[in-house]
Formats: structure tokens, sequence, C-alpha cells
């Protein structure tokens, strides 16, 4: 087999725009989204390919914005119901 390819990195605002593209579903006040928005320079994701898909990884030192990628998720978990996966 061959070596698996290294995590790519992703522009933080490439993941953030994407994520607020929710906006027109979810709409603005979707929690954690302000922050992330003000705060996506501050916020290191990793990409990486996987036989089932991929894997997003995020980093920042900024416990706020931690605190605000927390609140973003779960709200995606309960806005989407029982086809969401929390851990994933």
């Amino acid at each position: 087999m061959g070596k698996p390819a290294a995590p790519r990195r992703l522009s933080a605002l490439q993941v953030i725009q994407s994520a607020a593209s929710c906006v027109a579903v979810h709409g603005n006040e979707t929690p954690g989204l302000a922050a992330l928005r003000d705060g996506h320079d501050r916020i290191d994701v990793q990409y990486e390919k996987r036989a089932d898909g991929a894997t997003l990884t995020y980093a920042t030192r900024d416990t706020a914005l931690v605190d605000a990628l927390h609140d973003w998720f779960e709200a995606q978990l309960g806005d989407h119901g029982a086809h969401a996966e929390p851990g994933h």
C-alpha cells in the first residue's frame, strides 16, 4: 500500500465561508457563527482524506473560538436531527 496522503491545510476562511452559507437555512443567529466570522484568521483547519470520506481538524489557542466552534457544531447537530453524527 502507498503512504497515506499528508493532511492539507484549508484556509479557515474557506471553511467558515462554507459554514456561513448555512445562514440561508439556519439564520444569522446560529450560535458561534459571529465569533467564527470575526476570528477565522486565528483558526487552523486541516483536511485529511479518508477511505470513508474526510476529516477536518480545527485548532486554535483562542478559547473563545474553541467555545464558538463547539457551539456552532452543537447547533448543527440539533438542527439536523437523526442523521447528524456527533463526534464526526
